[in-house]
């Protein structure tokens, strides 16, 4: 038999030529005619998702042979086959061989389809021989959800990188499957685009595991912040996806953090020792009679936390509700800790110890945006909302509220006065910015006056006094005398030198928080720069220096960078919070926060700087 191809109908077609080879006598037909038969007119296979295509054989036997040969077309429909084949195997046989479509693309179902075979002495077909047409019939069953599993070695991926890096980082996820199905894998991807730059997938080891490798932007041209994706993986059995493989499909997050590389022509800071908190930080002071950092969070929970820089034991103070600020009394014993309509107070010396009194609660009908103990057994509330709103003065004997004498700006931050006689407020959101003056030894705030000065001298939204309480400093960086007579008080007396603005640094350099301490006669101040650091943290990069000045003439001693913290291999931007003195001023304490990291109990730190 020899083989040739004609198309025939409207679906797929086949024909061959069955010639006999030597058949016959001298080369003279037959007495009879040609007759053809089939081996079977019914076929029935059934397979699963993971099998390869099931193939079945229909043998063509012919005989009586013309010498001029026979040819054969075929006509099929297409529900469950995906082709047909014809195979000379002898002088007068053919088989036909039936594959059909692969079972991870078709729904569990039984697919029924019709094949036609007509065998004629001439092409196109006219005169069919005996036997033809042959109808075969045949019934494909697919059923099952496959016996492979599919699984990911992590669903979760965390990049850092500096905003100087002109190349792509690249990471992945390993897919495993077992058993190997033998039709083998095929693996689809999307993803979003914020900082992920392409997915590619390449199956291995012929369907038992795939590579899905991500390729991210560059830091670079992205820029300082945080890029959040998603990546979506299914794992089929063929490459429409009509079936999935079980355990598909995988949903894999990623994040990119681009922080700040270390900044150039700045020493950067070196540190004796960092620790990881456990816990976050919203506000913190420094107890000097207890040698103790106070810190209020609301992660793992709402909780005011006491941490000894002597021991690196950390007590805490479970709170009722979120807290907003807290305070620390003149005699560093005790804190209050505000909240929305409500103020708790703590004994510092016993948190955490058995048998420790409650915290006192006090109501106060406003959101405490900051506050203060005055040591007098007032506590005086700061509110959060609303445009002018007064003082909150709350006795805490009575837990009894009274109004201050005047309103002030909602959100002004308050200090203390180390006399204890006096608060000190400065204003938010006003143009020009002040800072003001309040008697509290009533105990209830009364406004005295304001500062002389209006839009002179940038005061800056915040304030922090020297230990003697006879200076003033801002975040501008001006510096301001205090004084019980008005003439003399609050008047400016000099600048802290920042570091200067640079073509980066487009709204100049602020205070982020100050502390000083008299036995060395130093400033200790975190500084940064506003726009970047506070305005648009995504114009960045964002530069920190912690600085150190001598506190009776302002000469800045020296400056370092706050550079970025490494972190199981990578880096993140910190971001200096708080700097204290201890109680003889030999160390200082630094409170960061790490920008980006994945896990909140590696997100914030205090350092120890020598």
């Amino acid at each position: 038999m020899k083989l040739a191809i004609a198309r025939s109908g409207i679906v797929l077609a086949l024909a061959s030529l069955l010639q006999a080879c030597g058949g016959g006598d001298g080369g003279n037909q037959p007495a009879s005619g040609p007759r053809v038969s089939a081996s079977a007119t019914t076929v029935s296979v059934a397979a699963t998702p993971g099998n390869d295509s099931p193939i079945a054989m229909v043998t063509l036997t012919v005989t009586n042979p013309p010498a001029a040969g026979l040819f054969v077309e075929g006509s099929y429909s297409t529900l469950g086959i995906d082709r047909i084949e014809f195979v000379n195997s002898s002088d007068t046989q053919g088989i036909l061989h039936i594959v059909f479509r692969l079972p991870g693309s078709l729904q569990n179902d039984t697919y029924t389809d019709s094949i036609q075979l007509r065998v004629c002495t001439e092409q196109p077909c006219v005169t069919e021989i005996a036997g033809s047409p042959i109808n075969v019939t045949t019934s494909y069953v697919v059923s099952g959800n496959g016996t492979s599993t599919v699984t990911i070695d992590r669903s979760s991926i965390q990049i850092g990188a500096n905003t100087d890096e002109a190349f792509s980082r690249t990471d992945g996820v390993f897919l495993t499957i077992s058993p190997t199905p033998i039709s083998g894998i095929y693996v689809q991807t999307s993803h979003t685009s914020n900082g992920i730059q392409d997915v590619t997938s390449q199956v291995l080891a012929a369907g038992a595991s795939a590579d899905v490798d991500i390729t991210f932007w560059s830091a670079q041209s992205l820029g300082f912040g945080t890029y959040t994706d998603t990546i979506t993986i299914t794992v089929c059995y063929d490459s429409s996806c009509v079936r999935q493989v079980q355990g598909s499909p995988f949903t894999v997050s990623t994040m990119l953090s681009v922080g700040t590389a270390p900044e150039p022509g700045v020493t950067p800071l070196t540190v004796a020792s960092r620790v990881a908190l456990p816990h976050n930080i919203i506000d913190a002071e420094f107890s000097k009679a207890l040698n103790k950092i106070v810190m209020v969070g609301s992660y793992p929970a709402s909780a005011l936390y006491v941490y000894d820089v002597a021991t690196g034991a950390e007590q805490q103070q479970s709170l009722n509700k979120l807290p907003t600020a807290v305070s620390v009394s003149p005699d560093g014993l005790t804190a209050a800790v505000g909240h929305d309509a409500l103020i708790t107070v703590v004994d510092l010396a016993t948190v955490g110890q058995p048998g420790a009194p409650a915290p006192i609660l006090l109501n106060v009908s406003a959101d405490v945006f900051d506050l203060v103990l005055d040591g007098r057994g007032s506590v005086h509330a700061f509110p959060r909302v609303d445009q002018w709103v007064q003082p909150h003065s709350i006795d805490i004997a009575t837990n009894t509220e009274q109004l201050g004498s005047y309103p002030l700006r909602a959100g002004s931050h308050a200090r203390l006065h180390p006399s204890a006689d006096f608060i000190y407020t400065a204003d938010n959101g006003l143009s020009p910015s002040d800072i003001q003056k309040w008697d509290i030894t009533s105990g209830v705030a009364t406004l005295l006056y304001d500062s002389p000065y209006h839009g002179d001298y940038g005061m800056c939204g915040d304030l922090w006094f020297n230990e003697s309480g006879t200076t003033i400093y801002t975040p501008c960086g001006n510096t301001f005398r205090s004084n019980t007579v008005q003439a003399q008080d609050m008047i400016y007396s000099g600048a802290l030198q920042l570091s200067p603005s640079g073509p980066t640094a487009l709204y100049g350099w602020r205070i982020r928080f100050l502390s000083q301490s008299a036995a060395q006669t130093e400033i200790a101040l975190i500084e940064d720069e506003l726009y970047q650091c506070e305005i648009v943290p995504s114009a960045g990069p964002c530069y920190e220096h912690l600085a150190f000045y001598e506190s009776d003439f302002l000469n800045r001693l020296a400056v370092y960078a706050l550079g970025p913290v490494t972190v199981n291999d990578l880096a993140y931007s910190q971001h200096g919070l708080f700097v204290f003195y201890d109680a003889v001023g030999t160390n200082k304490y630094l409170l960061s926060r790490l920008d980006g990291i994945p896990n909140p109990d590696a997100q914030y730190y205090l350092s120890v700087v020598p």
